[in-house]
């Protein structure tokens, strides 16, 4: 059966929205990369040629900075293009915030790759748990960019709650300043951890805030942090009882 012209648009519309969300998995997995390829950098022993392995992770950003261009140029092309209305506009909206979001969070990452340029000392028992915090923030960036792909809300829902990297900040925070007071000759070297620290807590707000564009595709409303609380105990009503 010939499509009709209407039929045709909307196919044509739907292919493009998916080739932007394509190319947004793609920048998902180039940061997602960066943060593991940066982090390797503070277990270098051999400090010698850790300045070209740097190099090669900010020379990637360069790679994530021109992806966020190309997705915001191929919505506009959508926009000119097909002109969407309502949710349709709302899901264009979305993917341009999330490439800017991850644009964001590569530039996180190039942080942490300057932060271990610096480092001339292995704090091994603290790098230990830096990198578990960093394959957290790893595991949330694809929670939050499978619940992108898919729009799906429910999976945003769960991915928001998953807010403990907060608390584990924290606590490492405490470990860094208690062992810092323990070795004053490395206290350089703790610093320069601290930084690391506080760069991969705020890749975990990052990804909240990819949560927050799928409700707001969704819903058609910025969320709060009660909104998605509220979504959390419709999804799991067992948990009513235990308050």
């Amino acid at each position: 059966m010939v499509l009709s012209t209407k039929q045709h648009t909307r196919v044509r519309f739907d292919e493009d929205l998916e080739k932007s969300l394509e190319m947004i998995k793609t920048m998902s997995g180039m940061v997602e990369q960066q943060l593991k390829d940066a982090i390797a950098l503070f277990r270098v022993e051999d400090k010698s040629n850790i300045t070209d392995r740097c190099e090669q992770v900010l020379a990637n950003d360069v790679h994530v900075n021109k992806m966020e261009i190309q997705i915001h140029d191929y919505c506009l092309y959508i926009i000119a293009k097909h002109q969407p209305k309502a949710q349709d506009l709302r899901l264009v909206f979305t993917i341009v915030k999330a490439a800017s979001e991850f644009e964001r969070i590569g530039d996180t990452v190039t942080k942490i790759c300057e932060t271990a340029r610096k480092s001339t000392h292995v704090i091994d028992g603290l790098i230990a748990r830096i990198e578990q915090f960093a394959e957290n923030s790893v595991s949330l960036i694809h929670k939050a960019t499978e619940a992108l792909i898919n729009m799906d809300l429910n999976l945003a829902t769960e991915a928001y709650m998953q807010d403990n990297y907060r608390l584990v900040y924290k606590d490492i925070f405490r470990n860094i300043i208690e062992e810092a007071k323990q070795n004053l000759e490395y206290l350089k070297e703790y610093f320069i951890v601290v930084i690391a620290l506080r760069q991969i807590e705020r890749i975990g707000d990052r990804c909240r805030n990819l949560n927050e564009y799928v409700y707001y595709y969704t819903k058609g409303i910025t969320p709060t942090s009660q909104n998605f609380a509220q979504m959390y105990e419709s999804l799991h009503p067992e948990l009513k009882g235990d308050k």
